[in-house]
């Protein structure tokens, strides 16, 4: 049996299997990644911890007012820092 799935979806797949492992990053942190324009560990890698964590921040805001998170789920900036050492190695 073929799937028929397009090369986008297959690497967005990918990508959310690279940051699924590394560790402390949760299903809801993808999303904020993604919201923020990190969709695979090298990408993730890249990143300044500060500036994630500002982009994070404001996509957060937005999603706590629209009910989607809680402000309990707020990664924090040891959080992200930590997510971007991970995915360096």
């Amino acid at each position: 049996m073929k799937t028929e799935m397009s090369e986008k979806m297959v690497e967005k797949l990918q990508g959310r299997a690279q940051l699924a492992m590394v560790p402390g990053v949760k299903e809801k942190d993808m999303v904020l990644l993604e919201e923020a324009g990190v969709t695979n560990r090298k990408e993730l890698a890249s990143q300044d911890s500060l500036e994630l964590g500002r982009k994070i921040n404001d996509i957060f805001k937005v999603y706590v007012a629209e009910e989607k998170m809680s402000e309990a789920e707020k990664p924090t900036i040891e959080e992200i820092d930590s997510w971007i050492r991970f995915a360096k190695t």
